[in-house]
């Protein structure tokens, strides 16, 4: 008995299938930028005599945020503070407002006011600006870096790059390649991502001690991340996982705020 395959009814379903597939692919790959740079609506000025709006200007492009003034007015301390991808840090200004230094809260590129699109490379680079035009402002200032999720990666970049006295990962990762291969499994994350945001490549060269936090259910960074990324720290680090919270609700627990204080409190 001889059995007849017809060839184009089984190649057939295979080219629709590998067709979708790429499709899926090219997708993803030109719209990753929506799914990684989430971006925030602008936000009003918070209402406070302590919390001021600010502006500096790089590459011809407005970067706009947020001062919070210390209590005393004669902090040692300055900080600067990076958000996470959907996150408009006029929103965090308020609990800024008790850590005890002087606090900077820069939008990204295409976020809140601030001008322009984000990008890996840009972004890093309006951190090292950022960090440079406040240094101008604060010159005997001991100066800190709070990276929360995405800002993470610009604060280790920071940590690299300039001098630092402290230094807070709150949810840090290993990078955006790990965490996107996570999320999507299923897809060749490698070869597609354009912003692959390497925190390993930093973490062996950051020397300033570190403060991590991270949630204890965090469902868009998993602890595997942060734990890989804390263990690549060249410096030494103290990590604190706060209980029953996850990725959106970490930075509304007493507890996290408790930590950057003491913390900051520290290097007086």
């Amino acid at each position: 008995m001889v059995i007849r395959i017809d060839l184009k009814s089984v190649a057939l379903p295979f080219l629709v299938i590998a067709g979708g597939y790429l499709l899926i692919c090219a997708l993803y790959y030109l719209q990753q930028e929506r799914l990684l740079f989430i971006g925030a609506a602008p936000a009003s000025v918070p209402n406070h005599p302590r919390i001021h709006p600010v502006e500096h200007r790089v590459d011809g492009i407005a970067l706009r945020g947020f001062e919070v003034v210390a209590m005393d007015r004669e902090s040692d301390i300055t900080a600067i503070y990076f958000g996470g991808n959907a996150e408009n840090v006029a929103h965090t200004t308020w609990p800024m407002l008790d850590v005890g230094a002087n606090v900077y809260l820069m939008n990204y590129r295409g976020y809140g006011d601030s001008e322009g699109e984000a990008g890996e490379t840009a972004l890093l680079r309006d951190a090292l600006a950022s960090f440079d035009w406040i240094r101008d402002k604060h010159p005997a200032s001991r100066m800190v870096a709070i990276g929360r999720s995405l800002g993470a990666a610009m604060a280790l970049h920071l940590a690299v790059h300039r001098e630092l006295d402290g230094l807070i990962l709150i949810s840090p990762f290993t990078s955006i390649r790990d965490v996107a291969a996570h999320h999507f499994p299923w897809l060749p994350v490698k070869p597609l991502l354009k912003h692959p945001f390497d925190c390993m490549a930093n973490a062996s060269r950051v020397r300033t001690p570190a403060l991590v936090i991270a949630a204890q259910y965090d469902e868009v960074i998993p602890r595997r991340f942060t734990d890989g990324l804390r263990a690549a720290l060249a410096a030494e680090s103290e990590l604190h996982v706060i209980p029953n919270r996850d990725h959106n609700t970490l930075m509304g627990k007493a507890l996290t705020w408790q930590l950057i204080r003491d913390y900051v409190r520290s290097l007086r």
